[in-house]
């Protein structure tokens, strides 16, 4: 399991907001030795001050590793 946890701050963007804060918790299954799914959701503040609501998202996807030093993947949000 992975959590992070961040802080941004926004630097004279006029309209947007000046704080950012970003969530998210993410697990991975590994099946057989060469692949790993993922599972991520989150937040963020959402830039927009007209809006009170955060921005999330959920995201699924995979890592594949053909050998012991080189893995791709792919996802979908």
């Amino acid at each position: 399991m992975h959590f992070h946890i961040g802080y941004r701050s926004n630097r004279d963007v006029p309209g947007e907001r000046n704080a950012f804060r970003h969530v998210s918790l993410a697990i991975t299954r590994t099946f057989g030795k060469n692949l790993k799914l993922v599972a991520d959701v989150g937040g963020d503040t959402n830039p927009d001050t007209a809006s009170n609501e955060d921005l999330r998202f959920a995201l699924l996807g995979f890592i594949y590793f053909p050998t012991g030093d080189f893995d791709f993947g792919g996802s979908r949000a």
